[in-house]
């Protein structure tokens, strides 16, 4: 590969890992290979790692779900005040106003929802290298509920 190759790879990865969940991630994930390990030597490290993974998937699904719960109560809140009554050309700017509005509070419940799913997933199983394995091969729908925050900002 030419240098120009290797920066278009590794930009065009940078960005599309940007969320957090890397589905080609196989550091600290579970494999064949870590499952049937007979050797001691660097478990300590493996466990920390998956440790540090798990609380990072844990804390990031409870932190969207938060910040959606928020955002949507605030676009719940603005959208009582606004004034869809009127008929003339401002009448529609304050109805698009509202839809939008409308939109934000129901994108904004569907990703604290999903988040809360997803924790109550991720928590309940029994091991966290099985919940970072769980995650890591289910990256899209972990990353769903921060993709619908930002859709709806």
């Amino acid at each position: 590969m030419t240098n120009k190759e290797q920066l278009a790879a590794t930009t065009s990865t940078v960005e599309f890992e940007s969320d957090g969940y890397d589905c080609d991630d196989d550091e600290g994930g579970v494999n064949a290979n870590d499952c049937n390990n007979e050797d001691d030597d660097g478990d300590d490290d493996d466990d920390e790692i998956v440790e540090a993974k798990y609380e990072k998937y844990r804390d990031d699904q409870m932190n969207t779900g938060v910040i959606a719960a928020l955002l949507g109560g605030f676009a719940l809140t603005n959208s009582w005040e606004m004034d869809v009554s009127s008929s003339h050309e401002e009448g529609l700017i304050d109805l698009t106003a509202y839809c939008l509005a409308i939109l934000s509070v129901h994108a904004c419940t569907c990703s604290a929802l999903t988040s809360a799913f997803l924790y109550r997933s991720l928590t309940q199983q029994s091991t966290p290298r099985k919940a970072v394995g769980w995650m890591q091969r289910h990256c899209v729908l972990a990353s769903l509920p921060w993709y619908k925050v930002c859709a709806s900002s």
